[in-house]
């Protein structure tokens, strides 16, 4: 019987009430449960770079805040004072090529409904995952331009399923249908650990995953204004491998720095003190308790792996630095900065030359001479040479990443086949191991609502991969239509093809279409019709 007891996780803004409670306490030796591993804190800094720049230019300016060891974009001169560095970036320009690279990678991938194909579930189970996946009832295709921008940014997407809380056997049947699984989108910076371990099957599974998030907790003391408290959940299988999870809390005066996507942590102190809230192992799946951790990193990798825009990013952050000195080079070049030679001069006339300006005369004693500081030209031009370097470079890139072809009519099929194939091997594995992850998350979501037991062989899930701006065009068309009627192609692969030439809806089931077929009005041709015409006369001439 499907049923369900208690729910496995808080929400992220809800207070959580006080079960039991010890203290951890960190050292140098054994760190907190909220510490990240090694693995987390070699790609951190990555990961910030990352968003800076996909973010786009407004938000690249804001994270270099003040001049620090930790400003990773555009580098603080020891010699500026804070407002020369100030004048220095905003006088800078952000390409922001990253961010429309990113922006057309989830717009390729989702330019068209994803395909899925789910056999052995009940009827309506495949739209409910196309038109209805999230908690707030949003589409797949609103779920995964989040998960996927994520995805780019970091490499680092994971999606939890979970199952609100709910005595199931307290509701009607109607109302027990309403009720399903949805999935969250955690990102990289919340999964701060995290092991595998190999099962009594053989099979390597997720053992433990550690969360941390800033939760919003409600404060008497100040109704208004709701409190962040540091929050850890461990999430484990415990020696019977059936799932646990711990929760801590960290009484902290820290105020979170949010960043997209996530909360920039400290994690300098090792000797926080940890408090054990609760322990619950009240996690249920269609009546028995779950046996796995249900976490599913989008990309396949439990491990960190260097995100897929990271050489992308690279190389913007040279070209913005190129441009920022550019810039600066043309701000000193435009501006009057004269040069007075004289041993005559007070202090007091060396003080009003540096007031000096346009509008303004300069008077100097008869000896004197006054020059113009000239700004090098080739300095400027080089630096053109480069930033122009910069920007071809980042668009051979972008291009060879979206497998976008110049019209070259020289080149057969074949050829533009292969050439695409080579250049969109990073997409093409990106789709492929979302694809994947999306196929063992669909299982998961459908076999938890129906209670059936289907397999990941009973999935076909694909993301489209189609970034071409427009189709093929009606020559294509009415050549691949020429092949299916003399033979040369089955229908199957006909239809195919007119999905992807958008010649008809990606969902379009040929089934039921050939149904609606028989039962329509076909509309005839002015040529069938007259030929109609001339048979009926021919016919009732021959009766005469």
């Amino acid at each position: 019987m499907f049923w369900f007891i208690l729910m496995f996780r808080k929400k992220h803004n809800m207070a959580i009430r006080y079960k039991n409670s010890s203290v951890v306490k960190s050292t140098e030796t054994a760190k907190g449960p909220g510490y990240p591993n090694d693995e987390y804190l070699s790609q951190i800094n990555e990961w910030k770079r990352n968003r800076a720049i996909i973010q786009g230019p407004s938000y690249t300016k804001d994270y270099d805040t003040v001049p620090s060891s930790d400003n990773l974009l555009l580098p603080f001169n020891p010699t500026m004072t804070q407002e020369q560095y100030d004048f220095y970036k905003a006088e800078a320009e952000v390409p922001g090529v990253s961010s429309e690279f990113c922006k057309m990678i989830v717009g390729g991938l989702l330019r068209k409904q994803p395909m899925l194909e789910i056999n052995g579930a009940p009827e309506g189970a495949k739209q409910w995952i196309l038109d209805d996946i999230g908690s707030d009832k949003s589409n797949l295709i609103s779920f995964l331009s989040t998960a996927l921008w994520e995805e780019l940014q970091t490499s680092r997407a994971f999606i939890q399923i979970d199952f609100p809380v709910v005595d199931l056997e307290s509701l009607t049947p109607a109302e027990r249908k309403e009720v399903k699984p949805y999935p969250i989108l955690h990102h990289a910076e919340n999964i701060v650990n995290w092991s595998e371990a190999t099962d009594a099957k053989g099979q390597v599974k997720l053992d433990q995953l550690i969360t941390r998030y800033f939760v919003l907790e409600y404060d008497p003391n100040s109704p208004f204004h709701p409190k962040y408290v540091d929050t850890v959940q461990v999430h484990k299988l415990d020696e019977a491998g059936l799932y646990v999870i711990d929760t801590y809390y960290r009484a902290t005066s820290d105020t979170p720095t949010f960043i997209d996507g996530g909360v920039d942590y400290s994690f300098d102190q090792l000797t926080d003190d940890w408090i054990l809230k609760e322990t619950n192992t009240n996690l249920f799946q269609n009546g028995k308790r779950m046996d796995y951790i249900p976490f599913y990193p989008l990309n396949g990798s439990i491990e960190c792996v260097d995100p897929l825009m990271t050489a992308i990013v690279n190389r913007e952050i040279a070209l913005y630095n190129k441009i920022s000195r550019r810039n600066h080079l043309l701000y000193l070049s435009a501006t009057y900065t004269p040069v007075v030679k004289s041993d005559s001069l007070t202090e007091s006339e060396k003080s009003d030359l540096v007031k000096q300006g346009l509008g303004t005369w300069l008077f100097v004693n008869k000896d004197d001479t006054v020059e113009t500081l000239q700004t090098p030209t080739n300095a400027l031009k080089d630096m053109e040479e480069a930033i122009k370097g910069g920007y071809d470079e980042l668009t051979r890139i972008g291009v060879k990443m979206l497998s976008l072809e110049p019209n070259n009519s020289d080149q057969s099929g074949v050829a533009l086949s292969l050439r695409n194939a080579a250049q969109n091997a990073a997409l093409a594995s990106l789709n492929a191991k979302v694809s994947e992850s999306m196929k063992k998350i669909i299982k998961h979501m459908v076999n938890w609502r129906y209670d059936i037991n289907i397999t990941e062989q009973d999935i076909r899930f694909n993301l489209s991969s189609d970034f071409n701006a427009s189709p093929r065009g009606s020559d294509w068309m009415r050549l691949i239509t020429e092949w299916y009627q003399n033979g040369l192609i089955p229908r199957s692969t006909f239809l195919e093809v007119a999905k992807n030439n958008d010649a008809i809806p990606t969902d379009y089931d040929d089934t039921s279409g050939s149904d609606e077929i028989s039962q329509d009005n076909r509309i005839i041709s002015p040529r069938e019709q007259y030929e109609q015409e001339i048979n009926v006369i021919q016919g009732s001439t021959s009766s005469e």
